[in-house]
């Protein structure tokens, strides 16, 4: 049994431990709060991080679309690009596949005059009653204008090519005019001059010209209406094609000039209201402009010893559904020209 006197020691000591609870009591009070405050303040870090990062994914999805955008805008410059090509590149299809047909028909339509009858019985010439002869000054203006205009012509830059050949005659064509046409060739040791005075004779000879020139299934009139001088006549002409059924008719100067590189010769329509206003029924004008460019040509020593020919020209834009037979007898008239002047050419 204990003791009057131990009683209050075992006071003392509850009172004594009471203290120490409240300390132990406000220390875990206080630790509560700064562990509430610090997962305060992670979660305000962790919302911080979380909108950073959303405005970052908001940034790199806009710069991904910008980028999609501007792959998909230069994929459709490329597209337009390459179908404007395409576009161009078709037209330009066509008009081979249209020099190439006429090739084919020149080629098919020479080997049949060649195989078949030379009989070429003379036609009738056609009056010229109504005919006003040419004033020389007005012959030498439309000489001189023609020059100008072949000049300029043969100076052009711009110009293009189907590649084709013919007996290696190879053409050429202005871009930016598609009624004027030229073809070419080059003769090695053959005198300008002598070819030249060659051409002159042919286009100059009516008789040789229906003969030899024009196809046997054309019907040609030609007859020389004005010998100005020893270098131009006036000429009128009546072609006629039966597989049309339509005559055409026209009146031209004939000339020949002498230039720095060669010589020039030269077939240029003129006015005759009288003739054209005399036409029938199934029948037509025509306006012609052809010439042919004689340049002498340097071989390896620099010898002028070569000669190359052009022959070009237009017609009138009122006739281009005669524009397909026209090209081809430029074409037979230039390979003939050959055969006749130069050597004959063999058509098997």
């Amino acid at each position: 049994m204990l003791s009057l006197s131990e009683a209050p020691a075992d006071k003392s000591t509850s009172e004594t431990r009471k203290p120490a609870a409240t300390k132990s009591k406000r220390r875990n009070a206080d630790t509560g709060n700064a562990s509430a405050d610090a997962s305060a303040q992670r979660a305000r870090r962790s919302e911080i991080e979380k909108k950073s990062r959303q405005r970052r994914q908001g940034s790199l999805k806009v710069m991904r679309d910008e980028v999609k955008v501007q792959a998909l805008r230069t994929k459709f410059l490329r597209l337009s690009s390459e179908a404007a090509a395409l576009r161009k590149e078709q037209k330009q299809l066509h008009q081979v596949l249209h020099v190439q047909q006429l090739f084919r028909n020149s080629f098919q339509a020479l080997s049949a005059e060649f195989a078949g009858a030379e009989s070429d019985p003379r036609l009738d010439a056609v009056g010229h009653a109504l005919f006003e002869p040419l004033a020389s000054d007005a012959c030498f203006s439309i000489m001189r204008d023609s020059y100008d205009v072949i000049t300029r012509f043969e100076a052009g830059q711009d110009f293009v090519t189907t590649g084709s050949s013919l007996f290696g005659w190879s053409d050429r064509r202005r871009l930016d005019d598609d009624a004027s046409k030229m073809i070419r060739k080059l003769f090695e040791n053959q005198s300008c001059e002598r070819l030249m005075e060659e051409s002159w004779r042919t286009f100059s000879d009516l008789e040789f010209m229906r003969r030899v020139v024009f196809s046997s299934k054309v019907s040609v009139d030609l007859e020389i209406l004005q010998v100005v001088n020893r270098d131009a006549l006036v000429v009128r002409r009546r072609t006629n094609y039966r597989a049309m059924g339509r005559s055409f008719h026209t009146v031209y100067l004939l000339f020949r000039l002498q230039t720095a590189s060669g010589y020039t010769v030269c077939f240029r329509t003129i006015p005759a209201p009288g003739i054209q206003q005399a036409l029938g029924e199934g029948e037509a004008w025509i306006d012609l402009f052809h010439w042919t460019t004689l340049s002498r040509v340097p071989d390896a020593d620099g010898m002028l010893t070569g000669c190359e020919i052009s022959f070009g020209g237009s017609i009138g834009a009122g006739v281009m559904n005669f524009a397909a037979h026209w090209m081809l007898e430029l074409i037979m008239t230039v390979v003939r020209w050959e055969n006749a002047c130069i050597a004959p050419l063999f058509i098997k």
